[in-house]
């Protein structure tokens, strides 16, 4: 008879909190490139500044977006497969960033939309998260 370890609380609470924040991002992601901005509460120049990324940053927050989704799932799955996903989501981060910074070295007047500093702390929890032993 084959003993399986259970999965200790702390696995289920990282993953449940991960996955629910990336869900939030793939719910932005879908919502922006489906076109569906303008019935939210953003201010017409902000809706112009996301119809605006180019295809290569749209590709990257693709990448971000759905391999943080991805990878929360397969951390509560107890998959080491985890790693990779997490790994493609930082790679998608480091793209989006860069799009993101140089907007604004190129528009010194625009605001600061967004703040990555969240997404690379909890990108970065769940990619060595997903590295340990612990699940």
């Amino acid at each position: 008879m084959e003993l399986t370890k259970k999965a200790p609380l702390h696995l289920w609470v990282i993953g449940g909190v991960s996955l629910l924040w990336n869900l939030g991002g793939v719910a932005s992601y879908l919502a922006t490139e489906l076109g569906q901005l303008e019935g939210m509460a953003f201010p017409p120049d902000q809706v112009a500044y996301f119809y605006s990324f180019p295809a290569w940053a749209v590709a990257f927050w693709a990448l971000g977006v759905w391999g943080s989704a991805i990878g929360s799932l397969l951390l509560l799955l107890r998959k080491k497969m985890a790693v990779l996903s997490f790994g493609i989501s930082i790679i998608g981060l480091l793209g989006a960033g860069l799009y993101q910074k140089l907007e604004i070295l190129t528009h010194v007047g625009l605001p600061r939309l967004t703040d990555a500093d969240s997404r690379w702390q909890t990108t970065g929890v769940c990619h060595g998260y997903s590295h340990s032993d612990g699940f």
